[in-house]
């Protein structure tokens, strides 16, 4: 081999080694960041981040045991309509009637709360901004039964290589029985894999992917977790997720999932999955919300 060849290539490999080793400590240090907010919680934690745009930065912890989504899956169910607007099934003026009796009480809809009797219709654009940016509980029920349900769902999500994700029930089955949230589950790092697919266009096409996006960023909902302690440069994409308090004390779930993308031009993908907490809402939120930041600091950091 010629001398000046082998010089590079060694060169090089010096280089590349040393470039991994220090993104595998800044890694761990991230990592032992995320451990100290989270330890002594009253709290299932589990979290995943990911660097995109071309980055191979990635932690997980807890990342791999089962979490509650709650609304999180609002996402998925999103993610699947618009695969149908991508295939001539769905278009995203259809009409669609809401009746009375679709439109249940004692559950979060704004849509409820706008149109008390029913009665109206609305195209899949506004049933779809309801749904994932304001989490309408009765317009995501609606988009289920537009595509033939959550199994329907859940296969469709499976087929498309995200395997760690079960989603069994509706908004208004889970509000009948709160055993049922257990049963609706994902792990960080499967979620986290599912936001990577979409952040790359990988599973509807770029115009859905743009749509689905904005909608995301404009969530009315959940901003003092992700969003929570951010300067102000992000801009932040988000599915929250949430159970409440129950009768003994104990919050099943409380998550958000997202993306974020930074003013110097990188993004990561962020699960954080709470889960039979006996931590108050301010507290899971903060937690949420620290972990956010700490990510933050160290993608900005990290390329300054």
């Amino acid at each position: 081999m010629n001398k000046e060849v082998y010089r590079f290539l060694s060169v090089t490999s010096i280089v590349l080694l040393f470039f991994i080793s220090s993104t595998y400590a800044q890694m761990a240090n991230l990592k032992a960041s995320i451990s100290q907010i989270i330890e002594n919680k009253n709290a299932k934690i589990g979290v995943a981040i990911t660097g995109l745009s071309n980055r191979t930065d990635t932690l997980a912890v807890n990342g791999n045991e089962h979490f509650p989504m709650l609304s999180v899956y609002k996402f998925h169910l999103a993610l699947n309509v618009l695969s149908k607007v991508d295939d001539g099934t769905f278009s995203l003026d259809q009409v669609i009637h809401i009746k009375e009796k679709e439109l249940l009480p004692n559950t979060f809809s704004r849509l409820k709360e706008e149109h008390p009797t029913g009665g109206l219709d609305l195209n899949l654009r506004q049933l779809l901004t309801y749904s994932v940016s304001h989490s309408d509980n009765n317009a995501c029920d609606i988009l289920f039964k537009l595509v033939k349900g959550t199994k329907a769902v859940n296969a469709w999500i499976k087929e498309k290589g995200v395997e760690d994700v079960s989603i069994v029930y509706t908004e208004e089955e889970m509000h009948k029985d709160e055993r049922t949230y257990y049963s609706n589950w994902t792990t960080p790092t499967a979620a986290n894999s599912l936001l990577k697919i979409f952040y790359d266009s990988g599973i509807i096409s770029r115009a859905s992917t743009d749509f689905l996006w904005q909608l995301m960023v404009n969530t009315s909902v959940g901003n003092n977790r992700i969003k929570g302690l951010m300067a102000g440069g992000e801009i932040v994409g988000h599915r929250p997720g949430t159970a409440g308090m129950n009768s003994s004390g104990i919050n099943p779930g409380f998550n958000d999932i997202g993306i974020v993308s930074l003013p110097n031009g990188r993004s990561f993908a962020i699960s954080v999955f709470i889960s039979d907490s006996r931590e108050s809402d301010a507290e899971n939120a903060k937690i949420i919300a620290e972990i956010a930041k700490t990510a933050v600091d160290y993608f900005m950091l990290k390329d300054s």
